[in-house]
């Protein structure tokens, strides 16, 4: 699942229990699903490649990470699971549930069940929720997922776990034994029991501060080893203690290449592995990799996403709207092939050269109401269908603009 042959070792598995349950759940009829809830930085992403792994051979494991730009269209997952949906043909609830179904067996090797695989499923609106519910009611059908705590589970989710076609994996702070074999890994080395009870106390036991924690201390010096342990030459400063700081001085620390990447993968992700290394410098992507920053998914094709949202939010917030439009519309150029007619790509494109200020075609614009409605994405129906000019088109138009109007029940005057 998670493509790091060459690159770096896979961290150690630190959560043997929680791997265990998962492993033990899916080895039954039911639960039809594994929910991995946990704080952000917890070993969530971590956990879910390992339990990937293990069930890799009983599962066709299809994976997917979960970005926050797939909130920005009702069905959002569709655009992993079925990313050639026809742009134009006649799409609706039932029949993208019929698609993703198709598509999720037609990745699993025959005769295995498909195993889904998704990474942060809290960024996906509640019409992906509902279509994940419609899959797993199949029994060749079965999810892994993470899901970060400190966003409420909501209904669609909630109903599931209360029917019992999902069950909730909770994962709390790391004890001190686990946090000492995951520096004991990170340092190469035998973690002094000082140096393990004082990360612990700085970092609450988070599996991603004490990263980012530990690797600011190493690159300052403070991190020594001696007796053939590592140990700290002094207290550690408590202005890089929080994961947001931490976050922002590793952005900081990047060169501008690595930086250029990070960027790219921040407003676009995810990205095909082969379009980003035509956008960004391959020794930045390699090395990127190497430290665990860039995730690499086997899909079809092959697509990259940095490791932590956190990463990918305060990269965006120093961009700003100008950079950032460019660099989707980098992405955009480099990554949409000649004839792609695809509904997601038809969205994107619109999309983009509204935001841009560039003419497009009307027949496109209609087209994306009247599929923007099919789908109940009912903002995006009215924003296209007000920008139609062409008097022949005016009437359905019009009518793909009442419909969003009245989906969204907002009537003009009321």
């Amino acid at each position: 699942m998670d493509d790091t042959e060459g690159t770096h070792t896979p961290p150690p598995i630190i959560r043997a229990a929680e791997l265990q349950e998962i492993v033990i759940a899916l080895s039954g009829p039911e639960p039809a699903g594994i929910v991995i809830s946990g704080p952000g930085g917890s070993g969530m992403t971590t956990l879910l490649d390992a339990a990937a792994s293990v069930l890799g051979g009983s599962f066709s494991v299809i994976a997917h990470n979960v970005s926050e730009s797939f909130a920005d269209i009702p069905f959002g997952i569709a655009m992993a699971l079925v990313p050639d949906l026809p742009a134009r043909a006649k799409v609706w609830p039932g029949s993208i549930v019929a698609a993703c179904r198709k598509a999720v067996r037609g990745a699993a090797t025959s005769g295995s069940a498909a195993l889904l695989v998704l990474d942060n499923i809290d960024f996906l609106d509640d019409m992906s929720l509902w279509l994940l519910s419609q899959l797993l009611v199949e029994p060749d059908i079965r999810l892994i997922a993470t899901h970060r705590s400190d966003r409420p589970l909501r209904m669609e989710l909630m109903e599931s776990v209360v029917s019992r076609q999902l069950s909730v994996v909770t994962l709390d702070d790391l004890t001190q034994e686990q946090l000492r074999e995951f520096l004991d890994d990170r340092l190469g080395g035998r973690a002094a029991r000082s140096l393990v009870r004082d990360i612990h106390t700085l970092t609450g036991g988070n599996l991603q501060t004490a990263k980012l924690l530990v690797d600011e201390a190493a690159a300052r010096g403070e991190i020594v080893e001696q007796a053939d342990s590592w140990m700290l030459s002094g207290p550690i400063r408590l202005d890089g203690s929080q994961a947001l700081e931490l976050t922002r001085h590793r952005l900081e620390g990047y060169s501008v290449p690595q930086r250029q990447v990070v960027d790219i993968l921040a407003v676009g992700e995810p990205i095909p592995l082969a379009v980003l290394e035509q956008l960004g410098p391959k020794r930045a992507i390699d090395a990127l990799r190497s430290d665990g920053t860039i995730r690499v998914l086997k899909d079809s094709p092959e697509t990259a996403t940095l490791s932590h949202a956190i990463e990918a939010r305060l990269a965006r917030q120093h961009l700003g709207p100008e950079r950032i439009l460019e660099l989707r519309r980098s992405i955009y150029a480099t990554s949409s092939p000649v004839g792609d007619d695809s509904l997601w790509t038809l969205f994107r494109r619109v999309d983009l050269e509204q935001a841009s200020g560039l003419p497009v075609p009307d027949a496109d614009l209609l087209a994306v109401a009247i599929a923007a409605n099919d789908i109940h994405d009912n903002r995006r129906a009215r924003r296209a269908a007000e920008a139609v000019r062409a008097p022949e088109l005016g009437l359905v138009a019009g009518v793909e603009l009442a419909r969003a109007l009245y989906q969204t029940r907002d009537f003009p005057g009321l």
